[in-house]
């Protein structure tokens, strides 16, 4: 039952917000179902790329979806994902769970002032600031023009999302929605369904990876199909629910894993 409430989960504050689904999942398979962090990231990686894959389907109908930033995005994580799983193996676990521990906190404490100081923008999940109007877009989307600064910070994001796809086994919905946001001035439904095609892309290729050298964990099955369902739930409710009171619950949910991955890490 454990494995249903972790896979629902997953799936349905990613439909929600197109992030933050997998930064949740890791934790909670650890502490809940007592996996390894290879496991968790695994699963994680899995389960988010096949719910991800379903709502990018959803945003495709609704023509949420600009594929050329797509391709841009996922060109960068693709080739960086490879060394995220090294560097996963490679690394002390003790260290790779400190750091993402850090990683969970930074994104909580930004998520939770973004809600505060912005509630009427507060319909996504990020991890960084936004102005109320971006003025000057890096990418100009609409005129066709991209250049060199936009192609530039789009690549290295991509990579960012890929190494940490990689490294933890997130998706890294909450580095890209602020990207698309910020840097190209997509309306906040774009961004989240180019997210969702990028971590379908990424984290189903590093998933496919990972199962060339580890077996599939155990368990995996329950947690994706429930992904699945909750991304159903999510998507549909997203424009109903979304806001400041969502991100502050998402926010404080990430504290509480964040402290008893710490608690389990160093005690």
């Amino acid at each position: 039952m454990l494995s249903l409430g972790i896979g629902l989960l997953i799936g349905l504050v990613l439909g929600l917000t197109g992030a933050g689904g997998s930064v949740l999942a890791v934790p909670l398979l650890m502490g809940g179902l007592g996996y390894s962090l290879p496991a968790a990231s695994g699963t994680s990686l899995g389960a988010v790329a096949s719910a991800a894959a379903l709502g990018m389907a959803l945003r495709w109908r609704q023509r949420e979806i600009v594929w050329p930033l797509v391709a841009l995005l996922t060109a960068g994580g693709v080739l960086l994902s490879p060394l995220g799983l090294w560097l996963a193996k490679a690394l002390p676990q003790r260290a790779v769970l400190l750091s993402f521990v850090l990683l969970v906190g930074v994104m909580a404490w930004r998520l939770w002032q973004q809600a505060s100081a912005h509630p009427d923008a507060a319909r996504v999940v990020r991890a960084a600031r936004q102005d109320s109007a971006v003025r000057q877009p890096l990418c100009a989307i609409e005129q066709g023009s991209w250049g060199w600064p936009c192609l530039q910070r789009m690549g290295l994001a991509g990579a960012a999302t890929g190494l940490l796809s990689g490294l933890y086994g997130v998706g890294g919905g909450f580095i890209i929605v602020p990207v698309l946001v910020l840097w190209a001035g997509l309306p906040l439904a774009q961004a989240v369904g180019v997210s969702l095609a990028v971590i379908a892309l990424i984290a189903g290729s590093t998933f496919g990876i990972f199962l060339w050298s580890s077996p599939l964990p155990h368990g995996f099955e329950p947690v994706l199909l429930e992904a699945l369902l909750g991304m159903l739930l999510g998507s549909a409710l997203a424009r109903r629910m979304a806001g400041p009171r969502l991100q502050q619950a998402l926010a404080a949910l990430m504290v509480l894993l964040a402290l008893q991955m710490l608690i389990q890490t160093v005690f």
